[in-house]
């Protein structure tokens, strides 16, 4: 049995009996969920494989995911919740996101790039905010730290890394992501130093892409 615990727009609680849900969608107008909201406090083994938040949502406590701390100084994070769905951004919850959920959906929220968080966390969320919307805010932060993100996403084609930086993002893998970089952030200008680079951290797949755009804009 599924049930929301809603006061004036906060949710305080969710429990479900299920085992396996493939998704929960939290209802329009709940604009804050309380620490502790999600833990199995009825004894439910349930696991959810896409929690989707609304778009009202406004706040949301770092420790919604937590476990309630048994005894002072632990507070282990929950496994109840595999990924997240807000505002056209899918994000998986890793220990590393679990740790700043305030901070990731103040910045899907509110857009604010000046956002303090993990590379690996934070560059496919704003890849995909530059996907749904093309936003001149994203294009910007992607061009003043196309480097980091470039070997980012070759780095992950390399090591063939796509469950700990992409896995059910809006990006169905690392190999996509770069063709939109190349398309979008590589010129006749710049093409010889991003070859360089995929060569020396032996990105050979990104290698071949970056030489096939180069023949096929004659650069």
């Amino acid at each position: 049995m599924e049930k929301f615990q809603e006061k004036n727009n906060i949710l305080y609680g969710y429990y479900n009996s299920k085992k396996t849900l493939k998704e929960v969608i939290i209802s329009d107008g709940v604009e804050h969920i309380e620490e502790y909201a999600f833990i199995d406090r009825h004894g439910y083994d349930y696991e959810i494989l896409r929690l989707v938040l609304p778009d009202s949502l406004k706040t949301i406590h770092k420790s919604a995911f937590w476990v309630k701390p048994r005894y002072y100084g632990s507070i282990p994070c929950a496994d109840t919740v595999k990924c997240i769905f807000f505002h056209g951004v899918t994000f998986y919850l890793n220990n590393f996101a679990h740790h700043y959920m305030d901070k990731v959906i103040d910045f899907i929220a509110n857009r604010d790039y000046s956002k303090i968080l993990s590379h690996e966390l934070k560059y496919p969320i704003v890849l995909q905010i530059f996907i749904n919307e093309k936003d001149p805010e994203s294009t910007a932060y992607i061009r003043k730290n196309f480097k980091k993100i470039f070997i980012l996403v070759a780095e992950a084609i390399r090591d063939i890394k796509y469950d700990s930086v992409f896995h059910h993002s809006n990006v169905e893998n690392p190999l996509d992501c770069m063709k939109i970089l190349i398309d979008n952030f590589i010129s006749k200008r710049n093409i010889e130093t991003y070859v360089k680079i995929a060569n020396e951290k032996e990105c050979y797949e990104v290698f071949d892409m970056l030489n096939e755009y180069r023949e096929e804009n004659n650069f």
